[in-house]
C-alpha cells in the first residue's frame, strides 16, 4: 500500500515549495512539467520514484493535499496565525534518523564564538539548533548526547570559519518500516537550513556517517589561516617564515596560549606545518595581505593569535625569528612573557580534515553561496576603497599649523619578550588553584 505523507508532517522548506505551486494545474496534469511532478512525487511519497504510469495516482494525491490546504486555511482565519505552527508539527517516531556531518562556514565577527553559552544566544551553535528545530529535522528539547552531537573545532568570539564541522542524528525523508534511501534520494540538508539560517552562516555540505564518527575526535587535522594586513610591504616576511619553521613538529606551547588552568595540563601539541606568504588576492592601494597557513593535530586556547602576535612582531623588525624557538624552549623560559594576543577577527579555521570524507555539494547550495559572497565581498570593497580614497585626501592636505598637540603620547619604546615580565608558570597557578579549592 502506497505510504502517502500528510500536509502536516511535511517540514517548513517543503511546506512553502509544495504552496508555492500551481494546484490547479497539478490537478488538471496536462500543462505541468515533468520535473515538476517528479519534485512533487518525491517529497510526498517517500523513497518512491515517479513515473508517467503514476500520474493519475497524483492528481488524486494532490486534490487530497489541495483539500487539505483549503481546510488548514479557513481553520487558520478562524483560531488566528498562533495556530498555524502547531498544525504543522510532527510526530519524530514515524521517521528515520540518518547521522550526518555537516560542512559550516560563517562569518563570526559579530558572534560570541561558535560554542553554546548560558546566558547568551548569539552564537553560531545557537542559530543552527534553532533553523534545525524550526525546519523539523531535531525534535525540540532533545540533548546533545541524545543526537549524538559533535563539533570539529571550538572558535571564540570574533573568529570565523571556512570549514568547521559538526555531526549529529537527524530526521530522515524515509519514513519508519521503509527501506532506508540513498544519499541522492534524502533532503538536501544545506539547501533547507541556508533558507532559514541568517546570512553570515552558511551550510556547505553534508554526509553520511558511522555512528561513531565524532568531528572532535575523528579529525586527523584542523587548518587555521591568519592574515596580516601590511602597508608598502613593511612586513619582513622571510623572517617571519623563518620563525615559523620553528613552531613544526611537536613542542610545549605553553609560551603561545593562553592557560585553561585546570582543564588543561598537557601543553604539548604537534604542528604538521606552518607557512607564510604574500598573498595575491588582496591588494588595495598601497596595502597588501601575509597569510599564514599552519596545520596541526590540535591545538590550544588562543594559541594560534598568540603565534600570530609574535610572528608580527618578528615581521616588524622588533623581534628575531629565534624568539620562536627560545620560547619553546620551556626548560629555559618556563614562564611565559607579558604579551597582548593579535586581534579575532583576522582568525579563520580553514577546515577539519578526516579519513574518507567527502561531502556531498549541491549545485543549487553552491551557486547561492558563490552569489552571496561575492555580493559581500563587493560591498566590503566598495567601503574599503572609500576609506583609502579619503584617507589620501587626508594625507595630501596642507599641513597649516605645525605645533605639537596638547597631550600627545611618547613614542613607545618597545621591550623585547625574553625581558619582559613573566606570567606565572604553570605549576605555580596549578598549585592557586589546588590552594583555592
Amino acid at each position: 500500500m502506497l505510504s502517502v505523507r500528510p500536509l502536516s508532517d511535511l517540514n517548513q522548506i517543503e511546506y512553502s515549495e509544495i504552496w508555492k505551486l500551481d494546484l490547479r494545474h497539478i490537478v488538471a496534469m496536462p500543462q505541468v512539467t515533468w520535473g515538476t511532478c517528479q519534485k512533487v512525487y518525491e517529497v510526498l511519497v517517500p523513497g518512491s520514484k515517479y513515473s508517467s504510469d503514476k500520474a493519475a495516482q497524483l492528481a488524486s494525491i494532490m486534490r487530497k493535499f489541495s483539500d487539505e490546504l483549503l481546510q488548514q486555511s479557513q481553520e487558520t482565519r478562524r483560531r488566528g496565525p498562533d495556530d498555524k505552527k502547531s498544525q504543522r508539527d510532527i510526530d519524530f517516531s514515524k521517521y528515520q534518523k540518518r547521522h550526518i556531518a555537516l560542512d559550516i562556514a560563517y562569518q563570526g565577527f559579530e558572534y560570541h564564538g561558535f560554542a553554546r553559552q548560558d546566558g547568551i544566544n548569539k552564537t553560531i551553535e545557537e542559530e543552527l539548533f534553532s533553523a534545525m528545530r524550526k525546519t523539523r529535522l531535531i525534535p525540540s528539547g532533545m540533548t546533545w548526547k541524545e543526537l549524538s552531537y559533535s563539533r570539529g573545532g571550538r572558535t571564540d568570539k570574533g573568529v570565523s570559519a571556512a570549514g568547521q564541522v559538526i555531526a549529529l542524528e537527524v530526521r530522515s525523508r524515509a519514513l519508519l518500516g521503509e527501506g532506508s534511501i540513498s544519499e541522492e534520494m534524502e533532503f538536501d540538508y544545506p539547501a533547507i537550513l541556508n533558507k532559514v539560517l541568517n546570512p553570515e552562516i552558511r551550510v556547505l555540505g553534508w554526509k553520511t556517517v558511522e555512528s561513531s564518527f565524532s568531528a572532535r575526535f575523528s579529525a586527523r587535522s584542523r587548518e587555521y589561516k591568519y592574515f596580516f594586513i601590511e602597508e608598502n610591504q613593511e612586513l619582513d616576511v622571510p623572517a617571519m617564515q623563518k620563525a615559523a619553521t620553528y613552531l613544526v613538529g611537536e613542542h610545549d606551547f605553553r609560551n603561545f596560549c593562553k592557560a585553561d588552568i585546570p582543564t588543561v595540563s598537557n601543553f604539548v601539541r604537534k604542528i604538521l606545518s606552518a607557512s607564510l606568504h604574500r598573498t595575491s588576492s588582496l591588494k588595495l592601494g598601497n596595502f597588501t595581505g601575509v597569510e599564514l597557513h599552519i596545520e596541526g593535530t590540535a591545538f590550544l586556547w588562543h594559541q594560534i593569535r598568540c603565534i600570530a602576535a609574535v610572528l608580527h612582531a618578528v615581521g616588524k623588525g622588533l623581534e628575531p625569528p629565534e624568539v620562536v624557538r627560545d620560547l619553546l624552549d620551556t626548560k629555559t623560559n618556563d614562564r611565559k612573557p607579558q604579551y597582548s594576543m593579535a586581534s579575532e577577527q583576522p582568525l579563520l579555521l580553514n577546515q577539519c580534515s578526516y579519513k574518507g570524507l567527502c561531502f556531498n555539494r549541491s549545485e543549487q547550495v553552491a551557486s547561492s553561496v558563490n552569489k552571496e559572497m561575492s555580493m559581500e565581498i563587493s560591498r566590503l570593497l566598495s567601503r574599503a576603497l572609500l576609506l583609502v580614497r579619503m584617507r589620501e585626501r587626508v594625507m595630501n592636505a596642507p599641513i597649516t599649523n605645525h605645533s605639537k598637540t596638547m597631550g600627545s603620547k611618547k613614542p613607545h619604546n618597545y621591550i623585547p619578550l625574553l625581558k619582559r615580565m613573566r606570567e606565572p608558570s604553570i605549576e605555580e597557578r596549578l598549585l592557586r588553584y589546588q590552594h583555592s579549592s
